[in-house]
């Protein structure tokens, strides 16, 4: 059974976890319309597939009388949700209109630190912090 995580945001992390041979076979960063395009590549390739995606969760913001933080940066931090919530809706329809399983969870774990992602996956290369999440979405599953 394959498994595609997926992180939407700025950029979209994918992963892809192959349970049968216990391997992580692909991460990279994409736009969303290569992820739709790379959704259906796999689902063409094998029918025991599960997309499961990150549901994205606001930013809290703690603002006091005090605070420096610009409005801008309160502003950037909705429009990332927004964005990421949109993605994750429009492939969610996209699953189901083409009977593919997919599921949204919540990531309650504390993040992986690039050092730890090469030290458990083996990848050398450089990953963004999108693909490190989708990773940590599918694996071991």
């Amino acid at each position: 059974m394959l498994y595609i995580g997926i992180d939407t945001g700025d950029d979209t992390g994918f992963a892809v976890w192959n349970s049968d041979k216990r391997k992580l076979e692909s991460v990279f960063s994409v736009d969303f319309w290569q992820c739709i395009s790379n959704i259906s590549n796999y689902s063409k390739r094998c029918s025991d597939l599960m997309v499961i995606m990150e549901a994205p969760a606001p930013k809290n913001v703690l603002l006091n009388k005090d605070s420096n933080i610009d409005s801008n940066v309160i502003r950037r931090n909705s429009n990332s949700y927004i964005s990421a919530k949109r993605d994750a809706i429009l492939i969610s329809g996209y699953c189901e209109q083409n009977n593919i399983r997919y599921k949204h969870i919540k990531l309650c774990s504390s993040k992986w630190s690039p050092a730890y992602f090469r030290q458990l996956t083996g990848i050398k290369a450089r990953t963004s912090r999108t693909s490190i999440n989708a990773v940590r979405l599918v694996w071991g599953m």
